[in-house]
């Protein structure tokens, strides 16, 4: 399950790795923006924890300017 903390670890350690472009993303890879990160889901759409109140969502991947993609499983 994805936590605040799961997200977290994400953003510092698998940001930083190797990339693959936005027109190149497929399930699964992590989609990092300025102070934020996200999980696509295929379809245009990440799922991502935008605040408490709202829990684990679906929202558009263009949402906010994508810093980079990364992908930790092939």
């Amino acid at each position: 399950m994805l936590t605040m903390v799961s997200a977290c670890h994400i953003h510092q350690q698998q940001c930083a790795a190797g990339g693959v472009s936005t027109s190149e993303m497929q399930p699964g890879d992590i989609v990092c923006y300025r102070g934020h990160v996200g999980i696509y889901a295929g379809g245009g759409m990440i799922v991502n924890a935008l605040n408490k109140k709202s829990g684990i969502v679906y929202t558009p991947v263009h949402f906010s300017k994508v810093v980079a993609v990364r992908r930790i499983f092939n």
